[in-house]
């Protein structure tokens, strides 16, 4: 029975998502009815897409929706099992945020320092457009 409280859990989570998996529909730039061809920026722009989507779409509300089951478990956990439980998901879910965004600030300095030849600026827009 208590499998059947997760599991239905999850498809709530699941069908509440499903308008995030629709902006992924334009991940690639390029290419579909030939009008467009694809060149070497397009999948610069491509992998730039994919880490934004993985990055704002994906991990900012899971790690949102983690965050609010671990202040739930902390404030009404009723036993020191569930208490334990939500500090355990407070401390992954925050070190999973800092280690997701310091990944992407550590690279976004340094590309940002080595591609613009010494001053700071958007290493992610590409001077050929797709």
């Amino acid at each position: 029975m208590n499998n059947m409280k997760y599991s239905g859990f999850l498809i709530a989570v699941v069908f509440a998502g499903f308008p995030l998996f629709v902006f992924a529909l334009p991940l690639v730039p390029c290419g579909g009815s030939g009008q467009n061809p694809c060149t070497v920026s397009c999948f610069f722009v491509m992998v730039d897409r994919i880490i934004n989507f993985i990055l704002f779409a994906i991990a900012a509300p899971l790690s949102a929706t983690a965050l609010m089951a671990a202040g739930i478990m902390l404030v009404w956990g009723g036993s020191e099992k569930a208490i334990a439980r939500g500090k355990d998901i407070l401390k992954y879910t925050l070190i999973g945020l800092f280690l997701v965004f310091g990944a992407w600030l550590i690279i976004d300095l340094i590309l940002g320092n080595l591609l613009n030849q010494g001053y700071y600026g958007p290493w992610n827009r590409f001077p050929a457009a797709c």
